[in-house]
């Protein structure tokens, strides 16, 4: 009778587990269709919002294992105790390490095929929108383009040619953060 309610517990316990799994799977399904959506919206140098996205889905996976251990605690081992031989509980016990490691192979699996930017992506978005600011830089007295000689990280004062007039450069979020990535990307965008 004991052993006919440990096999039954340890029968509960494998549907729970694969509901538990289903679950994870549809998760991981879910996490990849939108991770690179989410890397690539994300315009923190820092990546903010992505890390907490991120962080999100792995709590997700976390619960899903944390559920799983609460039972076999809670239901599994005082079942084992009460039928007193632990042979049966190796058996079940590795499978559930089993169960565990799936898990977290589904949680690593959403991240496998992010696409990260690099520096030099990073440095090429910035080049570009200099280029487009560059070009499109005016006097605010005359009205005379106003050449930029390099690129610039912060607010500086930029004297226009013609009227003499001091005009403000003010560089965009990205320009601004440039500064702080590694390598001296600032001097490489000298013109």
């Amino acid at each position: 009778m004991i052993e006919n309610n440990l096999q039954e517990t340890y029968k509960k316990f494998d549907i729970f587990l694969e509901k538990l799994k289903k679950r994870a799977e549809e998760i991981a399904i879910d996490g990849q269709e939108t991770v690179q959506e989410v890397y690539d919206s994300d315009d923190d140098l820092y990546k903010r919002a992505f890390w907490s996205f991120k962080k999100g889905l792995e709590g997700k996976f976390q619960e899903i294992i944390s559920k799983g251990e609460n039972i076999y605690k809670t239901k599994v081992i005082p079942e084992e105790q009460n039928f007193g031989d632990g042979s049966l509980n190796l058996n079940v016990e590795k499978k559930f390490e089993k169960w565990k490691d799936s898990i977290n192979y589904l949680k690593e699996s959403i991240f496998r095929d992010l696409k990260e930017k690099t520096s030099k992506d990073y440095y090429e978005e910035v080049k570009k929108e200099f280029e487009e600011i560059k070009d499109n830089f005016f006097c605010t007295n005359c009205g005379a383009k106003i050449e930029l000689e390099q690129f610039y990280t912060i607010s500086k004062y930029i004297t226009c040619s013609f009227c003499k007039t001091k005009n403000i450069f003010h560089p965009s979020d990205k320009m601004r953060e440039l500064q702080f990535m590694s390598g001296n990307f600032p001097e490489k965008m000298k013109l």
